[in-house]
C-alpha cells in the first residue's frame, strides 16, 4: 500500500470515530435533558424538599404591599380590646372599668377557642403601615392607666394563656399605691408585654395647646418608659379614647408611629393615629365575642381582608 492509500484509509478512519462520538453525545445529551424533565431540572426542588415559597411568613413584609393611606385604612380592622382595672369588682364600680380576674380568665380562654392569636399593639401597627403579615385572626390585648392589677392579675393569667399584651401606662402614677411601680414595668416589659404611652396623668389631648403641654404629655412619658424598659416605646393611647386630629403632629414630633383611640371611626387621612378600640369591662365570655364580631366585622378570619397564609398555634403569641 502507498503512502498515498494509507493516508486515504487513516482520514476515513478518523470520520468513522468521530461521528460515533458525536451520536455517542448526542445520547448522552437526550438522556440529561429527559432526566430534566423528570425531576424539573437543575433548578427544581432536590428530592425530599418543599417547594420555595413567595408568600411571606409572620413578621415580614410581602414584596410590593401598598404603603398609601387607603392601603393602610383597608389594613386597620384587626380586633383591638382595651381592658382597664383588673380586680374585683365592688358596688361603685363601672361595669365598663372594672374586669375580675376569674372574668379575664374566662375571656382569654373563649379568645383562644375561638381561635384568635394574640399580638400587640405594636405589631398591629406595623401590619398597618408596612403590611407586615400577621398570625391568621389576630387580636389585639391592651390595658390602660397602669394600674397595679395589670402586674399582679394580668400579667400572669396572659402568661398562662401563652399570650402577649400591650400596657399603656399613665407615667405620673408610677409608684404610687396601688399602681404599678418603675420596677413592675420594666418586669412586665422583660416578660414579652409591650409597653405603650398613655400620657403623663391621663388629660384629654382635646385640652393640650402649647409645646409644653405636648412636651409633658407625649416625650416625657415616653423617654420615662423607654429609660425604664431599654426598648422603643412607639405606641400611644389616647386618654379617655377621645382624640383631634392637630396632635397628630405633635405626636409625630415626640416619636410615637401610632396611636390608640375608642369607638370612633377611624381617621380616613391618618389611619395610624385613630387606630380603634373597644372598652371591656364586665361582660360575659359569649357576649365579649358578639362584640368582638359585632365592632370588627371585617377582621382578618372573620370575612375581611386575610392578615396571612401561614398557621400558628391558636392564643399564642405572634413571634
Amino acid at each position: 500500500m502507498t503512502p498515498r492509500s494509507r493516508s486515504r484509509g487513516l482520514d476515513k478512519y478518523v470520520v468513522r470515530r468521530a461521528v460515533a462520538a458525536a451520536a455517542l453525545l448526542l445520547v448522552v445529551v437526550g438522556v440529561v435533558w429527559a432526566v430534566r424533565g423528570l425531576t424539573g431540572g437543575d433548578d427544581g426542588p432536590s428530592a425530599g424538599s418543599a417547594p420555595a415559597s413567595t408568600t411571606a411568613t409572620v413578621g415580614q413584609v410581602p414584596a410590593g404591599a401598598p404603603t398609601d393611606t387607603a392601603a393602610r385604612l383597608a389594613r386597620a380592622t384587626v380586633p383591638v380590646l382595651c381592658y382597664h382595672q383588673i380586680r374585683e369588682p365592688t358596688g361603685n364600680d363601672s361595669a365598663a372599668y372594672v374586669t375580675s380576674p376569674e372574668q379575664l380568665d374566662a375571656h382569654l380562654t373563649a379568645i383562644a377557642d375561638a381561635g384568635y392569636t394574640t399580638v400587640t399593639a405594636g405589631q398591629y401597627a406595623d401590619h398597618v403601615l408596612r403590611g407586615t403579615v400577621l398570625p391568621p385572626k389576630p387580636i389585639v390585648l391592651t390595658f390602660d392607666d397602669a394600674s397595679e392589677g395589670h402586674y399582679s392579675e394580668a400579667l400572669p393569667i396572659l402568661q398562662r394563656h401563652g399570650m402577649t399584651a400591650t400596657f399603656f401606662v399613665m407615667t405620673v402614677v408610677l409608684g404610687n399605691e396601688g399602681w404599678m411601680t418603675r420596677d413592675q414595668v420594666a418586669e412586665t416589659s422583660a416578660a414579652g408585654i409591650e409597653i405603650g404611652s398613655h400620657s403623663w396623668d391621663h388629660q384629654a389631648v382635646t385640652k393640650l395647646t402649647t409645646a409644653a403641654d405636648f412636651r409633658t404629655q407625649f416625650r416625657q412619658p415616653r423617654t420615662t418608659l423607654e429609660e425604664i424598659t431599654g426598648k422603643p416605646v412607639t405606641t400611644f393611647a389616647y386618654p379617655f379614647g377621645i382624640t383631634t386630629p392637630r396632635v397628630i403632629g405633635p405626636l409625630q414630633k415626640a416619636g410615637y408611629t401610632s396611636a390608640f383611640q375608642l369607638a370612633e371611626p377611624a381617621n380616613a387621612r391618618a389611619p395610624m393615629f385613630s387606630i380603634r378600640r373597644v372598652a371591656v369591662g364586665t361582660i360575659a365570655p359569649d357576649a365579649l365575642m358578639r362584640l368582638i364580631r359585632d365592632d370588627f366585622p371585617n377582621a382578618p378570619g372573620e370575612g375581611g381582608s386575610g392578615a396571612s397564609t401561614t398557621t400558628a398555634p391558636a392564643g399564642t403569641t405572634a413571634s
